[in-house]
């Protein structure tokens, strides 16, 4: 996480750097690293003049991530089959959890993914569970790319307007409001540690003539 905040720091304003974060996020299912929201929420403040483009870009990665891991889950299922080990793996996920976890997707249908990807960090037990459930891995990736696009948005909407919107509003001490107001503060504090970055970071064409 220290490599990855420094990294950001160092090169975090730079417009590939979003191409580059999305890429490390599409494997976020695979390769657990340092969660995709934490980054996203860093260029949502480092580029706040492509906050639309970081979270759509964040939500198809989310998606491919999702991807990868059902082909990964299905491919492994179908060769288990196939092969001895296959009555074994099927009876680890034959317990009653995995059953009422299969029961859960197939009663409620595949918006149960949309809604698991609305909270933070990758998906990754629904869509093990979607996939052994039956689902396509094409209908996965869609409603994990619905739910995480309205996480991201929710997000950049957050970051953009939560300052001006709680310095405008006065609040009681003690309600929602004061623990806005904290997140704020939170929020401010991480603009300013961010634009601490060191001057190589700066782009060529920002550079003043000597």
């Amino acid at each position: 996480m220290k490599a990855s905040l420094r990294w950001l720091m160092r090169h975090g304003r730079q417009p590939w750097a979003i191409l580059v974060l999305a890429a490390v996020a599409s494997v976020d299912s695979l390769l657990p690293m340092m969660p995709a929201e934490v980054l996203a929420v860093a260029l949502f403040v480092l580029q706040p003049t492509r906050v639309r483009l970081v979270f759509v870009m964040f939500a198809v990665a989310a998606a491919l991530s999702a991807l990868l891991l059902a082909l990964v889950v299905s491919g492994a299922t179908a060769v288990a089959s196939q092969i001895d080990s296959g009555a074994s793996l099927m009876g680890t996920t034959a317990g009653p959890g995995w059953e009422r976890a299969k029961a859960l997707v197939q009663t409620w249908g595949a918006p149960v993914l949309a809604f698991s990807a609305l909270f933070p960090d990758s998906p990754r037990t629904s869509i093990v569970v979607a996939t052994l459930a039956g689902l396509p891995p094409l209908t996965i990736t869609a409603w994990v790319l619905v739910g995480k696009l309205v996480l991201y948005g929710v997000l950049a909407w957050g970051v953009v307007r939560l300052p001006q919107w709680s310095r405008s509003v006065r609040w009681s001490q003690g309600s929602i409001g004061s623990r806005l107001q904290r997140m704020n503060r939170r929020l401010l504090a991480l603009r300013r540690l961010l634009s601490r970055a060191p001057p190589s970071s700066t782009p060529t064409w920002q550079e003043k003539p000597p």
